[in-house]
């Protein structure tokens, strides 16, 4: 059985009947509120499979990061970043300073470490420019 806590939001997966078993000793002590099977936690959307397993993505996310640093028209790629890709001193910067490169790199980030591995090189090599981005 797994018991995910996050401040007074939490969820529990196992058998059936353990669940039924830790909720029932739980509302003994607390006020619950049952919203049924997840489909969206902490910013990740939660999707249950044929097969019975999980399966996880931040779409809603990634979506709102795409808007929030204005790159709606960016042209979309299979890969994370050009293998051969390294900012060179003196090439003009993307972002207008590096707060806000820090916050799309920070953003970025997150989505690796929780949804997108597969991006995680990639968001390391331009974590390397949060000083001069």
């Amino acid at each position: 059985m797994y018991i995910i806590v996050y401040v007074d939001d939490f969820l529990i997966a196992g058998k059936e009947e353990d669940i039924r078993k830790i909720v029932k000793e739980l509302e003994e002590e607390y006020e619950l509120k049952n919203l049924g099977e997840v489909n969206y936690y902490l910013g990740i959307n939660i999707e249950r499979t044929k097969e019975g397993n999980f399966a996880f993505n931040q779409k809603n996310k990634i979506e709102e990061i795409v808007e929030k640093f204005n790159l709606k028209e960016a042209k979309p790629t299979n890969i994370p970043m050009d293998p051969n890709y390294l900012k060179e001193e003196g090439e003009d910067d993307i972002l207008p300073n590096n707060t806000q490169y820090r916050k799309a790199v920070g953003a970025l980030l997150y989505i690796a470490t929780v949804s997108r591995p597969d991006i995680a090189v990639a968001v390391n090599i331009l974590s390397r420019r949060n000083e001069k981005p």
